[in-house]
């Protein structure tokens, strides 16, 4: 691992949403970044420092409304335009509808 060096590091102060950052993942295809708290899914666009979109997990019921909950991976499913968020409860959420909205 001594070979591997950062070639670039973007920052966004600017991101306020619910909760606290969980997890977060990459889109390949876009470079955009999906981020996720105890309340919702977060898709970022580091290069504008801009919140694309966010779709709510408590309002889906998915997470608990009180902050309960906890995520601990996602990841974007490129070739099956869905994105798969799992919680410690052992959930898996598999959400192929708002990912075109995501």
């Amino acid at each position: 691992m001594r070979n591997l060096r950062l070639l670039k590091s973007l920052r966004c102060l600017e991101l306020q949403g619910p909760g606290t950052p969980q997890c977060f993942s990459v889109r390949t295809d876009t470079g955009k970044e999906l981020i996720v708290s105890e309340y919702s899914v977060t898709e970022l666009d580091p290069r504008a420092g801009q919140v694309m979109n966010e779709v709510s997990l408590t309002a889906e019921r998915y997470l608990p409304e009180d902050g309960s909950g906890t995520v601990v991976g996602i990841q974007d499913l490129p070739d099956q335009e869905s994105v798969c968020v799992a919680t410690a409860t052992g959930d898996v959420i598999l959400n192929a509808n708002q990912v075109s909205t995501l």
